[in-house]
């Protein structure tokens, strides 16, 4: 698999009776990091714009008119809706960077992690066997 550390174990999913493999591939293949992250922070996004226009409701308009009178300038709303809309668009793409940035660190940092495994893993195995030949020889030397 792509990724995989050359000699790891490797799980193999096995199709139940009668289950055809592409569907295997699929149960298998699911969402990736990147695309979770984008979902949350589309999430997080709605909630927000949602927040605002229910506490415009519930103020009876006093967010908005707040806003105006804070502006003091004819034509603000217009204003602010254009400078929201290209917000909106910049957030968008700065998300999109930054869920693919987070999903590269991720597959990085998962290689780091595999590779500091097998490392720590040889080291273990050197420690014992060399305990194994000290704790030999040091029952040898009683006798």
């Amino acid at each position: 698999p792509p990724g995989a550390q050359p000699g790891a174990r490797m799980a193999v999913p096995v199709p139940d009776k009668g289950e055809p493999v592409e569907e295997v591939v699929k149960r298998q293949q699911g969402w990736s990091t990147g695309a979770k992250v984008a979902v949350g922070a589309a999430a997080v996004g709605a909630l927000a714009v949602g927040g605002v226009i229910l506490g415009e409701h519930l103020s009876g308009g006093a967010v908005s008119e707040w806003a105006a009178d804070a502006s003091g300038h004819p034509g603000a709303d217009e204003a602010a809706g254009d400078w929201i809309a290209g917000a909106a668009d910049d957030a968008g793409e700065w998300i999109k960077g930054a869920t693919d940035d987070a999903g590269e660190w991720i597959a990085g940092a998962t290689d780091d992690v595999g590779a500091w495994v097998a490392e720590a893993g040889d080291d273990v195995a050197a420690w014992v066997d060399e305990a194994a030949d000290d704790t030999g020889d040091f029952i040898m030397s009683l006798f």
